[in-house]
């Protein structure tokens, strides 16, 4: 005789293992499936109907929680007996699963018969962390992406092949340049596809990928150099671009990139993964430019789990604030990956600053936007009662006077870089041509005539800067002259190399040697910032309780957004979540931990009530458009006695020899050590 008894702690034994919780939930739709396989398994399908359709059989509405309920109220869902679905609809769209909206067909079910497991729960995941890592069991329960999902997916890896295969100089819109496109790109792909394979990194594996990616293609050429970029030796290039044929550059670039990938590889894994205890996710990768950032936006949209910055849960909205926000304050990063768990439909977001090395510039800026945010700040410290109406009027106009004299510095800047360009229109165009075509010093001596000079010229877009009775096509004297007539009457949109060229053929010339004069002006430009920086120190702040300097105050918040410290602090954006950002600095990871084990201070009043401003002479270098004599300003604290260098800050020109100066921030080199030593 059959012992009922027996047969039901058998199918609740079985119940118990194969679901998720590891105990019988008859109320729950996922129970109730599991139950209906275990009764077709162990032979009772003769009873199964029956007590899966008692089982089904539903007078109320199922409670969801609070937040599902809001979700299903947005999107028009009502109570339908056994699910949720539109009023109009006569088939349920989603059921409550542990008061958790879950998308169903219309036949009501949830998942695929071929991603049904037995290996589901507390029971099963004992049983699947015995198993090897290859066994099959291991990639149960995984979640296939919605269709938009994959059609997001497919079109924003479209879009990361085609900025590899055109490059950047055929990209419009790109961000950066050339060399940090292929780090940006190269890193998050490397990182990804790895993550995705469920392999440990191996680097040589990556970095042959991606240099085979890379060979040959529009990115490829635009890095091709026989320059070592900083932070890689030859003896770790040179093999590499003899094996596959590349140039030093483009070896010692791919080297670069797959230091990244391994560190946001390393990153992912530690910090999202494990974490998490995530069995089945997918990364997707993210380049900063404006399609990449609405991918970033529509993969968003198209999340059904929980949307997390880092491991910190946001609304859609918050989520979207801050991808719109990126390359900003709030959210200074360049690329970005997201981590879908395939099991809850759950993303977290993670965003990286790539940089090269970890002394290339952090952050760039101007100094009228510098005042404006400074100006800002003062208004923030009259509504909290820090600083009275008549101090932020005395410090306003401290900083107008100070705007005045960068302005009067600035307009000689524009005297002094357009000497050479004015002087070569008296210099004799045929013997420009003969210095032009040699100009490079490189394999290939016309590089910048035919590139530059004759390339652009005799483009119909240029035939207005031609000399009157032109011939048909232009002779080299006549393309000289227009190329001449071009820069000086364009000289803010010369690009790096057209600077060179002007400046190189006026040095070769007798033309004005520039660099002492901008020298000069760096100088005075630093001078006056200190001096303000003077002025405004004696108006004192209390910051817990203790005075400061404004100008010392202004100075540490305006290095606290610039050099990314939120990463230490906290705040608003990504740094919300210690997860959810860090520095990526060519394998250097520059976040909270490096930070914290390099600097003394505890939170941001600590490093505000102990920093220090001063000057650091740069080293005098001679000749051509060489910049002589110039300094720049030293950001510190001191605590027990002992100095902390964080940051300099300095002027100088990132659009080349003859562009405007702009303000730009570093780690201070003793803070690069130590990153380096992390």
């Amino acid at each position: 005789m059959v012992d009922k008894n027996q047969i039901i702690n058998e199918i609740i034994e079985e119940l118990n293992f194969r679901s998720r919780e590891g105990y019988p939930l008859l109320k729950k739709s996922s129970h109730i499936e599991l139950l209906s396989e275990i009764l077709t398994d162990l032979g009772y399908s003769s009873i199964k109907h029956e007590l899966i359709e008692n089982l089904l059989i539903e007078d109320e509405e199922e409670p969801l929680d609070a937040r599902e309920k809001e979700k299903a109220q947005k999107m028009g869902l009502v109570w339908k007996g056994k699910g949720y679905g539109k009023e109009e609809d006569d088939f349920i769209s989603y059921k409550n699963d542990g008061g958790k909206l879950v998308k169903v067909d219309k036949d009501g079910e949830s998942e695929s018969e071929e991603t049904k497991s037995a290996f589901s729960g507390k029971a099963g995941d004992e049983f699947k962390s015995q198993l090897p890592k290859d066994d099959p069991a291991h990639k149960s329960n995984k979640v296939s992406k919605s269709s938009e999902q994959q059609t997001i997916s497919t079109k924003n890896k479209k879009s990361l092949d085609t900025f590899i295969e055109k490059g950047f100089s055929n990209s419009a819109g790109a961000p950066g340049s050339a060399g940090s496109m292929l780090n940006e790109i190269f890193s998050s792909i490397g990182a990804t596809d790895t993550l995705n394979s469920g392999e440990s990194f191996d680097f040589d594996k990556v970095l042959d990928n991606s240099i085979n990616k890379l060979k040959g293609s529009g990115l490829g050429k635009d890095n091709q150099s026989k320059n070592l970029p900083t932070g890689v030796k030859k003896s770790e290039a040179q093999p590499i671009a003899e094996k596959y044929g590349v140039s030093i550059g483009e070896a010692g670039k791919i080297i670069i990139s797959t230091r990244a990938a391994e560190s946001k590889h390393n990153h992912v894994l530690k910090n999202i993964i494990q974490k998490n205890n995530i069995d089945n996710s997918e990364s997707e990768p993210f380049f900063g430019d404006k399609e990449g950032m609405q991918a970033q936006e529509d993969m968003i949209n198209s999340v059904e789990g929980k949307v997390l910055l880092g491991n910190t849960e946001v609304t859609k909205e918050e989520a979207i604030k801050i991808i719109r926000s990126g390359g900003g304050g709030e959210n200074p990063s360049d690329t970005a990956i997201f981590i879908t768990n395939k099991d809850t439909g759950d993303v977290h977001m993670t965003f990286y600053s790539d940089k090269d090395n970890v002394s290339a510039i952090v952050a760039q800026s101007s100094l009228k936007a510098e005042f404006k945010l400074k100006k800002s700040e003062v208004d923030n410290l009259v509504k909290k009662g820090n600083l009275s109406e008549e101090q932020s009027q005395i410090a306003k106009v401290i900083m107008d006077e100070a705007e005045s004299k960068h302005s009067d510095l600035e307009s000689q800047l524009d005297n002094v870089t357009a000497g050479p360009g004015k002087h070569l229109e008296s210099v004799d165009s045929t013997k420009l041509v003969e210095l032009s075509k040699v100009l490079s010093k490189g394999a290939d001596p016309l590089k910048y005539w035919n590139k530059n000079i004759k390339g652009k010229m005799i483009k119909p877009a240029f035939s207005k800067y031609l000399p009157d009775g032109s011939d048909t096509p232009p002779n080299d004297v006549q393309i000289m002259r227009a190329f001449v007539n071009y820069a000086n009457a364009n000289p803010n949109d010369l690009t790096k190399d057209e600077q060179r060229i002007i400046s190189d053929l006026s040095n070769q010339t007798d033309g004005p040697r520039i660099g002492a004069q901008i020298g000069e002006i760096r100088k005075s430009t630093v001078a006056t910032d200190l001096d303000t920086i003077n002025k405004l120190n004696e108006t004192k702040v209390l910051v817990d309780g203790e005075e400061v300097g404004l100008g010392n105050l202004l100075e540490a918040e305006s290095v606290a957004e610039k050099l990314h410290l939120g990463m230490m602090f906290g705040g608003e954006g990504v740094f919300a979540d210690s997860d959810a950002f860090y520095q990526e600095s060519g394998g250097v990871k520059v976040d909270k931990e490096s930070l914290e084990k390099c600097l003394p201070f505890e939170n941001k009043n600590d490093m505000i009530q102990n920093f220090e401003v001063g000057e650091e002479k740069e080293q005098v270098q001679r000749g051509g458009t060489a910049i002589t004599g110039g300094s720049k300003i030293i950001y510190a604290v001191t605590k027990d006695n002992k100095r902390y260098p964080i940051g300099e800050k300095k002027q100088r020109s990132k659009a080349g020899v003859l562009g405007k100066l702009s303000t730009v921030y570093n780690y201070h080199p003793e803070l690069q050590n130590c990153l380096k030593s992390q």
